[in-house]
């Protein structure tokens, strides 16, 4: 694949540049760094989710879940060693349900790898289910 770059063109007769005259020209990357770009493209995290979310139990300390036990999927348990977030959203307030909820990417250890998840806090119901994992 050959990548360009837009080149700005100069009107005819002068040397001055037209505001919106522009070509595509051949940018200088070399094959080899084309491929290398590629490669760091390739290494993509995805997040499956789970249909329906799995029902979880999990013990809050100051603010963050530190512990959790999956309803559903006895070896989903565990300390959480690891969390990012909250990361909040609410909406359809003037509707007659609205909603609203926090989410967490968390670490649970399992045997000798540790295992991404996704958790959700319903803020409404105060309920919490694992959404999904990421590979």
């Amino acid at each position: 694949m050959q990548s360009f770059a837009p080149v700005q063109l100069e009107t005819k007769g002068s040397a001055k540049k037209q505001k919106d005259a522009f070509m595509q020209e051949n940018d200088s990357i070399t094959r080899a760094e084309e491929t290398a770009a590629q490669e760091k493209m390739s290494a993509v995290i995805a997040l499956r989710l789970f249909r329906p979310p799995l029902r979880a139990v999990v013990n809050v300390h100051e603010g963050k879940p530190v512990r959790l036990k999956c309803l559903h999927e006895k070896e989903i348990a565990g300390e959480i060693v690891w969390t990012a977030g909250p990361w909040r959203s609410s909406g359809d307030w003037s509707e007659q349900e609205g909603w609203s909820r926090e989410e967490w990417d968390i670490a649970l250890p399992l045997e000798n790898e540790v295992i991404l998840y996704r958790l959700v806090e319903d803020k409404l119901s105060r309920n919490w289910w694992l959404e999904g994992t990421y590979d």
